[in-house]
């Protein structure tokens, strides 16, 4: 058995394989060159998304939601080719993966985190679904300010949060934005709030003391949840959902004697460090989601404790 089998047999172990995407690898110089042209295209879509936006001030018949979920999955799945399908990235799929690709259902999708290719693992799940134009994520305040594309996921519908001092308001007020006007969505999080990273011992030294003042057991391979962001889009939207995804993202890369490695990076992908990815997706009925604040985060813990085996 290899260094990598051995990492992750004890993760994989009964899954069944549902579905792979194999693609031929490029060079990295070629990758690179398409990435730059996928910030360009930002705004070009920014600049389609308003135009189609003013139109339908004047032929309120023209179905400009549908225009602009077509923008908005030319974008995604612009990102999946350069990112995943040009490297060969394959994606495995297990659990109840068949079952969500069947769905036609508002969901909350929450998954372990440790690589910035995480979201886009997502989207191919969605992808696969049929529901790549519905898909929104969570996200950490600082990716604003990320060149043309901040701005464009700002626009399409994504919201910001701030890891410090974090404001309720803005998660809400979107999130009534979603009620009021019954969109279909999977909304993305990751309880964490931050990658995981190994070699990060602070990181996980404060995660390891969050655990202990919650009275819960600490985990190997994530960070402890923080319940405050995921508990808010439950509370506010559990009318609209249907069920909650329980993801965990398992990459296939490990160091010399089985060590676990430092998850891989974007362009640890391009250049054809990690060529696998295992999904394991578990679909939970919204009905069987706590309904009170103090049962939700041990419950939390529990999902997480389960991808941490």
């Amino acid at each position: 058995m290899t260094p990598t089998e051995r990492t992750h047999s004890s993760q994989l172990t009964g899954w069944r394989l549902e579905n792979c995407l194999r693609r031929p690898q490029l060079g990295g110089a070629l990758l690179s060159v398409v990435v730059l042209l996928l910030m360009a295209t930002c705004p070009f879509l920014c600049f389609v998304w308003h135009a189609a936006s003013t139109l339908a001030r004047f032929f309120p018949k023209l179905n400009i939601a549908t225009i602009k979920a077509k923008i908005y999955t030319y974008f995604l799945r612009l990102a999946i080719f350069f990112f995943v399908r040009a490297p060969g990235l394959k994606v495995h799929l297990y659990g109840d993966a068949r079952e969500v690709m069947l769905r036609d259902e508002n969901v909350l999708y929450m998954s372990n985190h440790q690589s910035s290719l995480d979201w886009l693992v997502a989207c191919i799940l969605a992808l696969k679904a049929k529901c790549l134009d519905r898909i929104k994520f969570i996200m950490k305040q600082e990716l604003h300010w990320v060149p043309m594309v901040g701005y464009y996921i700002s626009v399409i519908g994504h919201i910001y949060v701030r890891r410090r001092g974090f404001r309720p308001d803005r998660l809400i007020e979107q999130v009534n934005e979603y009620k009021k006007t019954q969109t279909p969505i999977w909304v993305g999080i990751f309880p964490e709030g931050t990658r995981f990273n190994p070699e990060d011992r602070k990181a996980i030294s404060y995660s390891e003391e969050m655990a202990k003042t919650s009275n819960l057991p600490p985990l190997r391979h994530q960070l402890t949840p923080r319940p405050k962001g995921s508990w808010l889009l439950l509370d506010n939207m559990r009318t609209h959902l249907s069920a909650v995804y329980s993801v965990t993202l398992v990459y296939e890369q490990a160091e010399p004697r089985g060590q676990r490695a430092k998850p891989p990076s974007a362009a640890d992908v391009i250049r054809g460090q990690c060529s696998n990815v295992h999904v394991h997706v578990k679909r939970i009925p919204i009905e069987d989601v706590p309904k009170e604040e103090a049962d939700f985060l041990p419950w939390l813990h529990n999902e997480s404790m389960e991808r941490d085996r």
